[in-house]
């Protein structure tokens, strides 16, 4: 049995230096909030990139859900029904999100952002706290650390990104309970930190699973021989196969206990884009590693786009903390080989496609690259955090040796390093603060200066080096109000379209309203777009052929026709425009400046098409508006529903002359082309991502008037117009509209509805084709063919039925069975643990009565014990 050498804290002590780890950065944070006018310091909002466009959604349809009793299954506000089990999985699994339901909506942006600043501070404790247990210290310079890790260039660049916030709080305890594992053999703070970490965020978990092995490896490598190979009195199998038995056991038992949502979370991920990847072939390197190195200089730009460059800033200091290190022989040189090789190695991966490709999942990020990078961070301040502790047993030849080799590194980085993500100014300032540090390491190196007085200097510098890099590199901000524009006139009108369709209804923004792709969420209406990493790819497919924008992890109607709105059963579009000629639909209502109009065409969620149609439907040829054309036909006959309008090539550019007044749309078949300007007469408008292949809207247009289409893209721009013909739509509406699934009840989970058919068929259903509806049909279950495997298929007969469809995520019952049987496994070996303790402890007491043994010096605490089994006693 082994002896737990652990002590416990004395949080006397430690109470007031955790304290101060936490609030110190939530201090800062707060006072950058305050400098960039954020809500209540003005009328700024922390919403950037993914927190504006999805996060902020995702809360306020979880928000919903919880005080209405909605299903956490699935969501019909988001991309035509999403499995919500897997959108929770990835962006909201953190604890502290189920408070979400005692904030009111007026507060929700408000509240994300006391999440981020209480994350914030609670990285910097749980890494403050990991140096106090590693080192065995309550020394007040252990915050300092924690404040670098917290607001470093990493959080700079991505504390927006809340879903991945928790884990870099748990990293550190993570790293402590391996510590734990390998030295002492107790493995239960491992075993849930990790379990917690996979359950609050699963992508950047795998990153720290794979870390975890090297981390492992590590320090493995960094114990002397005899700790490893030694085999002890009485047992058969050396102590590195017991370790890495207790490291395989618990990290298992760790993934299955968040098998609740990893199972769930896989099984969608298989639908999405993102499965389909192809391992590279050639390793190419990205940039150099001094031009990498460099970026531990302050206020260097972070990136967070489709550059690949890492975010590793974590303070001046750690430039001079580093050589320090290395040089310090009250180190292990065994363990300076190990670390520094793992840190070449995290650098090696930013710097390489390979290992970056892996590192991510086996899939490329993106945008936002070396998402792994918080890692490398933490080891490297933990390296530095030892090196400062032990800086009194250095010889100061050694302490001047290394500021000299830091300086050094500064200069070729100012005489070789370019670049617009560097300042002029960038690596003086990193030199001054850095020499700052280094002069109060000498002062209290040689015993000058009162040792308070040197610590309160340094927090001084440190936090106001930290202020001043996180309000120059992270921040950024919306307007407020802008975000808020028109919340109440969405309510008024979403209301009012729940009393006209008390079933269901779906509605969509046009190109004036829309903000984000997930506005459904936001504003809590059906919708049919979405932009998630949980995205369905064959329905973005679809989406793309029927010239409906759609991208990796997308899918919108930026680019719907009257005939994509009524087949995807869209019955309100709200819009800017206060002129119901120059829309293709019926006005409904309005509120304030806020629009509704009215799709009558629009068909049901299920509609009925025969065997011969099907045949005829499943082939969709051409460009997205002759698709549309072939739909029309193959389903109700009527041709030519698009008239082709003639255009012609003026240089790279392309113009249609209006030969008849209506509505206009046109497709670039250039697909080389992205930026498109739309000129018609005075009027100008301006689009971009045209790659992704949606339809761009001319409006209504008026016979004489000539339409010039441009680029910027140093391209030759061609295109296909076409002018929907009102009377053949109608016609053809009329006669798709006789079929229809009538729905009677409708749930997040249950849809009931009948049907008749006038042969045998197929009822197409634009729910997202998903492996956890079961379909009946007269209360058989049926199964189903697929619309290009996005949407559903019912087979149907001639005649009335009753058609239901309910829903449980796929993968559920089995994860949640997993988590049950790894927590009975857990408890078991607890079990096994404790009264194996107890045996232990009254055979040594009854030898000790016998006179035959001391009672051993070393008791191991009753309710330390976590280590439990070994290879040896499962013989």
């Amino acid at each position: 049995m082994s002896t737990s050498t652990a002590k416990k804290t004395n949080w006397g002590r430690m109470f007031p230096v955790l304290m101060i780890a936490f609030l110190v950065p939530v201090f800062i944070m707060i006072g950058v909030f305050a400098a960039k006018e954020i809500y209540p310091f003005g009328e700024q909002c922390f919403l950037r990139t993914d927190l504006y466009h999805q996060y902020a959604m995702f809360f306020s349809e979880f928000q919903d859900k919880l005080k209405n009793g909605g299903s956490l299954m699935m969501s019909w506000d988001i991309g035509a029904g999403t499995n919500f089990v897997a959108l929770y999985g990835y962006y909201l699994a953190s604890p502290f999100n189920w408070l979400t339901v005692l904030v009111a909506k007026e507060y929700l942006i408000e509240w994300i952002s006391i999440l981020v600043l209480l994350k914030i501070g609670l990285c910097s404790t749980s890494f403050t706290w990991y140096l106090h247990k590693k080192f065995d210290s309550d020394s007040l310079t252990l915050p300092m650390f924690g404040f670098a890790y917290a607001l470093s260039a990493y959080m700079a660049a991505y504390s927006w990104n809340i879903m991945w916030l928790d884990c870099l709080v748990l990293a550190p305890i993570i790293l402590y309970g391996l510590e734990c594992l390998v030295l002492e053999d107790r493995c239960l703070l491992y075993c849930i930190s990790l379990a917690l970490c996979i359950f609050t965020n699963y992508y950047i978990s795998i990153m720290v699973c794979m870390f975890l092995v090297l981390y492992f490896v590590v320090l493995m490598f960094s114990q002397p021989a005899g700790f490893l190979f030694q085999t002890e009195p009485g047992k058969k199998v050396p102590p590195c196969f017991v370790k890495l038995f207790h490291f395989a056991l618990y990290s298992l038992i760790a993934g299955g206990l968040a098998a609740v949502i990893l199972i769930p979370e896989v099984r969608a991920l298989g639908s999405t884009a993102s499965s389909n990847t192809t391992f590279p072939k050639t390793l190419t390197n990205y940039f150099s590693v001094l031009e990498m190195m460099a970026r531990h200089c302050i206020n260097v730009t972070t990136e967070v786009g489709l550059d690949h460059w890492p975010n590793i800033y974590s303070g001046c200091a750690v430039i001079f903390l580093f050589p320090l290190y290395m040089a310090n022989r009250a180190i292990p040189t065994r363990e300076k080989i190990a670390k520094g090789t793992l840190l070449a190695f995290l650098l090696f991966s930013f710097s390489y496609n390979i290992p970056n490709y892996v590192w991510h999942g086996f899939h490329y990020p993106n945008s936002l690259p070396c998402r792994q990078s918080f890692l490398y961070t933490a080891v490297l301040l933990a390296m530095c955090a030892e090196a400062f502790l032990k800086v009194r047993k250095m010889p100061l030849k050694e302490v001047g040796r290394s500021f000299l080799v830091s300086c050094v590194f500064l200069i070729l980085c100012d005489n070789l390093i370019t670049g617009d993500d560097f300042k002029d100014y960038t690596f003086w300032l990193t030199l001054l603060f850095m020499a700052l540090i280094a002069f109060f390491i000498y002062l209290y190196r040689v015993g000058r200066g009162s040792r308070n007085v040197l610590l309160f200097l340094a927090f001084c510098v440190m936090i106001t080096e930290l202020t001043i890099n996180t309000n120059e590199t992270s921040v950024t901000t919306v307007n407020r109000t802008s975000y808020w524009k028109n919340y109440d006139d969405y309510q008024t009108l979403i209301d009012s379209m729940w009393e006209d369709n008390e079933v269901f209804f779906r509605a969509e923004k046009d190109g004036t309203t829309r903000r984000s792709k997930d506005d459904g969420a936001w504003l809590l209406y059906p919708s049919v777009s979405v932009f998630s990493s949980v995205a369905n790819s064959d329905v973005t497919a679809l989406y793309k052929m029927l010239g409906l924008e759609a991208s990796t992890n997308a899918y919108s109607t930026n680019g719907m026709t009257p005939v994509s709105a009524s087949l995807l059963g869209i019955r309100y579009i709200f819009s800017t425009v206060n002129d119901p000629l120059k829309m293709p639909y019926e006005f409904y209502q309005s509120s304030t400046d806020l629009y509704a109009y009215e799709n009558p065409n629009a068909l049901s969620i299920g509609t009925v098409v025969s065997k011969g149609e099907w045949a005829v439907m499943k082939e969709l040829p051409g460009n997205p508006l002759q698709v549309q054309n072939h739909i029309m036909q193959a389903t109700t006959g009527v041709s030519d529903v698009f008239v082709p309008v003639p255009g012609y090539q003026d240089g790279t550019a392309w113009v249609i002359d209006v030969d008849q007044t209506g509505f206009l749309y046109t497709y670039i078949t250039n697909t080389a082309v992205d930026n498109v300007t739309v000129s018609i007469g005075d009027s100008t408008r301006n689009y971009s991502h045209v790659k992704r292949g949606f339809i761009i809207d001319l409006g209504y247009c008026v016979q004489g008037a000539q339409i010039r289409l441009t680029t910027t893209d140093n391209q030759t721009l061609t295109a296909a117009a076409y002018r929907i013909d009102m009377d053949r739509y109608e016609q053809a509406m009329t006669i798709l509209n006789v079929e229809q699934w009538h729905l009677n009840e409708m749930t997040d989970t249950h849809i009931t509805g009948t049907l008749t058919a006038a042969e045998d068929g197929y009822m197409i259903v634009t729910i997202p084709y998903d492996k956890g509806w079961t379909v009946r049909v007269d209360g058989e279950i049926v199964e189903c063919e697929t619309l290009r495997e996005a949407f559903f298929a019912v087979p149907v007969s001639s005649g009335i039925h009753t058609v239901t469809f309910d829903y449980e995520t796929e993968g559920l019952k089995l994860g949640l069975f997993i988590t049950i049987l790894s927590a009975l496994a857990l408890l078991a070996i607890l079990l096994f643990n404790r009264l194996r303790y107890r045996a232990w402890r009254r055979k040594v007491e009854k030898e000790q009565q016998n006179g035959m043994v001391p009672l051993p010096e070393t008791e191991i605490p009753e309710e330390e014990l976590d280590h439990v089994i070994t290879i040896d006693e499962l013989e």
